[in-house]
């Protein structure tokens, strides 16, 4: 799976032996390393939270780990319980009041 991030495109691998790593960006490669070791809502998790660091890092934001978890924590639980959002098509969402 590729992903494109603040103009580049990631390649998305599913991956044996990152050691205690759950996810690893790396920039040099355009890559995004999940363990394959970990849950399915694990994968997703981290996944968003390496998505986080490569914007941040593209966009200049020097965000601590700290607050790129929270972050994560956030919008998982949002996208997860809100898994109809579609915020592309946002006004043909919006139900008539």
């Amino acid at each position: 799976m590729k992903l494109k991030i603040g103009g580049h495109s990631y390649e998305v691998q599913f991956v044996e032996g990152l050691g205690i790593s759950l996810g690893i960006l790396t920039k040099t490669e355009d890559t995004i390393k999940i363990s394959e070791e970990l849950s399915v809502s694990q994968q997703e998790s981290t996944l968003l939270h390496e998505i986080l660091h490569a914007v941040a890092d593209n966009f200049g934001l020097d965000l601590p780990e700290q607050t790129i978890s929270i972050l994560e924590g956030g919008l998982y639980q949002v996208l997860k319980d809100n898994y109809d959002l579609d915020l592309l098509n946002i006004k043909n969402n919006k139900k008539e009041e």
